[in-house]
């Protein structure tokens, strides 16, 4: 098997996995959506997984995004007040899983170079 079709074929698994993980997370908080992913889940395999790889794609823009807008926002220093009030502040918990997410994307980075330094 030609070393980018793997690469292709893994980054095409996680959109999916992601994509579907959305689906379900909004299908439990929002009764129309959940009508639209069972509507999804209705379509032959490869429709399915394309809706589902581009709402990954989405998702996975969107949470890079977010962590860079974090990474770049200025820190406050603990014994001042924040500077933005209206922003709310993060739960340990959310925290917690931001790294445990941040850390899984940083591994399979990591694999997918290496990937693609043993095709060169």
């Amino acid at each position: 098997m030609n070393p980018e079709n793997l690469v292709q074929s893994l980054q095409t698994g996680l959109r999916v996995t992601v994509g579907a993980a959305t689906s379900l997370v909004e299908g439990i908080q929002d009764p129309v959506k959940r009508e639209e992913a069972m509507a999804t889940f209705q379509l032959d395999w490869d429709s399915m997984t394309e809706k589902l790889a581009e709402k990954g794609e989405v998702a996975e823009r969107e949470a890079r995004e977010f962590v860079e807008q974090n990474l770049s926002a200025p820190t406050a220093a603990p014994d001042t007040p924040a500077s933005s009030p209206s922003r709310p502040q993060p739960s340990s918990q959310a925290s917690a899983d931001l790294r445990e997410l941040t850390d899984e994307l940083t591994a399979l980075r990591e694999e997918l170079e290496q990937l693609r330094s043993q095709k060169q």
